[in-house]
């Protein structure tokens, strides 16, 4: 199955995604914040990336565009719940090159969903 690494620095969401994707039979690696997620995907070139829009230290539109300039073939969905000043970062994460977005909160399914959209997109 799929190597995925979570970047997100709400502790709970990670456990919570972790354990759904742990029994659908992914190998899962966490990172709580973009500098994380970018040393941890350097070391490890998962399948694929679920990054949070907004953390601290890094945010996530900032780790996506390092992550595509260094990685361009790298798979990233974007995922958020908020804003914080402005509309929304899914419509920016996407034009900024994620092949998917994931509004939180979302479902089992609507990630399971995405997952699959995204390993099947070919360009990648």
């Amino acid at each position: 199955m799929a190597r995925v690494l979570l970047v997100d620095d709400d502790d709970q969401l990670r456990s919570m995604v972790t354990q759904m994707l742990e029994r659908e039979g992914f190998e899962v690696t966490e990172a709580s914040n973009g500098v994380e997620g970018l040393e941890s995907y350097a070391d490890l070139e998962t399948d694929i990336i679920l990054l949070d829009m907004v953390m601290p230290r890094r945010d996530g539109l900032m780790t996506l565009q390092d992550l595509l300039a260094s990685y361009p073939r790298a798979r990233v969905i974007a995922m958020s719940g908020g804003s914080r000043g402005r509309a929304s970062w899914l419509p920016i994460a996407k034009r900024a090159g994620a092949v998917g977005v994931l509004k939180k909160p979302f479902t089992k399914d609507q990630l399971m969903d995405s997952l699959a959209a995204a390993l099947a997109n070919p360009w990648k």
